[in-house]
C-alpha cells in the first residue's frame, strides 16, 4: 500500500510540474531567433505561391525586380507586353503568363492564333479569358469546344481558364467541372467571399487561382484554405506588412529586464538626485537662496601667494682621517730557486756600502733578517 501510495504522489507531482518548466535568458532567446526565423520561411513560402500583374501602362523593370525580390511564381501580361518587354523577363528567369482572348469576348478561332503567337513568344503559360455571354447564358457546350481549340494551339504549354466577372456559384461549378474535364492547370475567378470552397468541384489535378487580392487578411484566408496561386498586384505590401507579425513574437523570460539590471539602474537615478556632501553642497545651497533674494554671491578675494620656505642644505660629513701606516721596508723578491736541502742558506755577498743581511730557510720557516747599525731586524 506504501509504495502505491508513493507512486501516486510521484505522479500527481509530475502532472503538476506539467507546463511549469523554466528557462534562461539565453535560451529563450536563441528559441525566439528560431520561431522567427521559421516564420519568415513561411511566410516566403505563401508569397511565392503568388503572381504579379503587368499591366499596359505598367513598368516592367519594377515588376520584374518585385518578382525576382519575392520568387513569384509567374507574371501576367498581354501578348502586346510580351513582345515589348519579354526578353527583359526572360533574362531575370521570370515566368510569363500571357493572356489570350482580351476580354473574351473574340471568337475561339482567334484566341487559337494568339495561342499559337504566345507560343512562339516563348510564354510559359497561357491563361484563356471566357466569353462571358456563353458563361453567362450556361452555355457549356460552346464553351468545351472554346477551351479543347485553345488547348490543342497551346501543345505542351500549361493552360489556365479564366472568368473576369462574379457568376452564380453553381455556374461556375460547372466551369471548374469543364476545366478538369478539358485538361486546363488552373481555373481562375475574382475574390468573393466563399470562392475558395470551388477547389472541392476541381477535377484532374486542376487547382484553383484566384485574383483581385489586396489586403493582407483576404490572403490569409486564401492560403489556409489551400488555394493554389494567387494573382495580386499587392504582393509587396502584403510581403511587409506581413514581415511585421515577425518581430511580435516573443516570451515572457525576454519582456522583463534582469533584476539586478534594474537595481543598478534604480541606484544610478536615485545618486543623479542626491545633492553633494562637502563644501561643494554649502556653496551651492548659499547660491540659491542669494539668488532667490535677488542677490548675487560676493567673490571672495584670493589669498596673496605666499613664498615657498627655502629648504635646508645637506651638510657634507667630514672625511675620516687615514690611519698611518708603520714604515715598512721593501720586500726584495727571491729570485733564486728553492733547494730541497734542510741546510740554511747563507746570504750572496753584498756590494760595499750596504747592510748585511741574512736570510734563512727551511721546511717550516721562512724568513730574513737585516743588520742595522747594532740592531738586527727580522722581517
Amino acid at each position: 500500500m506504501e509504495q502505491r501510495i508513493q507512486q501516486k504522489q510521484e505522479l500527481t507531482k509530475d502532472e503538476n510540474t506539467q507546463g511549469k518548466v523554466s528557462i534562461s535568458r539565453s535560451e529563450a532567446m536563441e528559441y525566439r531567433e528560431y520561431k522567427r526565423q521559421r516564420k519568415r520561411a513561411e511566410i516566403l513560402s505563401a508569397i511565392a505561391n503568388s503572381e504579379g500583374i503587368l499591366t499596359g501602362m505598367g513598368d516592367a523593370k519594377r515588376v520584374s525586380e518585385k518578382a525576382v525580390r519575392l520568387r513569384q511564381a509567374a507574371v501576367r501580361m498581354t501578348a502586346e507586353r510580351l513582345e515589348q518587354a519579354g526578353e527583359f523577363f526572360f533574362q531575370h528567369s521570370v515566368k510569363v503568363d500571357c493572356i489570350v482572348g482580351g476580354s473574351g469576348e473574340t471568337v475561339a478561332k482567334v484566341k487559337a492564333y494568339e495561342a499559337k503567337i504566345a507560343n512562339k513568344l516563348r510564354a510559359r503559360e497561357i491563361t484563356l479569358m471566357l466569353s462571358p455571354f456563353f458563361v453567362k447564358t450556361c452555355r457549356f457546350g460552346e464553351l468545351r469546344k472554346e477551351m479543347k481549340r485553345v488547348r490543342r494551339a497551346a501543345k505542351k504549354t500549361p493552360l489556365k481558364v479564366s472568368v473576369d466577372k462574379e457568376y452564380p456559384l453553381e455556374t461556375l461549378k460547372g466551369v471548374a467541372k469543364l476545366c478538369g474535364e478539358v485538361g486546363a492547370q488552373y481555373f481562375c475567378v475574382p475574390y468573393f467571399n466563399g470562392c475558395e470552397l470551388l477547389r472541392y468541384n476541381l477535377t484532374g489535378g486542376c487547382k484553383l487561382q484566384v485574383s483581385g487580392v489586396e489586403t493582407l487578411d483576404c490572403y490569409k484566408k486564401l492560403v489556409n484554405a489551400g488555394v493554389g496561386r494567387i494573382v495580386t498586384d499587392y504582393a509587396w505590401e502584403i510581403y511587409a506588412e506581413w514581415l511585421k507579425e515577425v518581430e511580435k513574437i516573443n516570451f515572457p523570460e525576454l519582456m522583463s529586464e534582469p533584476q539586478q539590471a534594474k537595481g543598478e539602474l534604480v541606484k544610478h537615478e536615485q545618486g543623479k538626485n542626491e545633492p553633494t556632501i562637502g563644501k561643494d553642497a554649502k556653496v551651492n545651497a548659499v547660491k540659491t537662496a542669494l539668488e532667490k533674494d535677488g542677490e548675487q554671491p560676493k567673490k571672495q578675494p584670493l589669498p596673496p601667494p605666499t613664498a615657498p620656505a627655502p629648504t635646508p642644505t645637506p651638510t657634507p660629513d667630514p672625511m675620516p682621517k687615514k690611519q698611518e701606516e708603520p714604515n715598512q721596508t721593501p720586500r726584495i723578491p727571491n729570485t733564486e730557486p728553492e733547494r730541497e736541502t734542510d741546510m740554511p742558506v747563507l746570504p750572496t755577498p753584498l756590494p760595499s756600502g750596504t747592510p748585511p743581511s741574512i736570510e734563512v730557510k727551511n721546511a717550516e720557516t721562512n724568513y730574513r733578517c737585516v743588520l742595522v747599525g747594532k740592531e738586527l731586524k727580522f722581517f
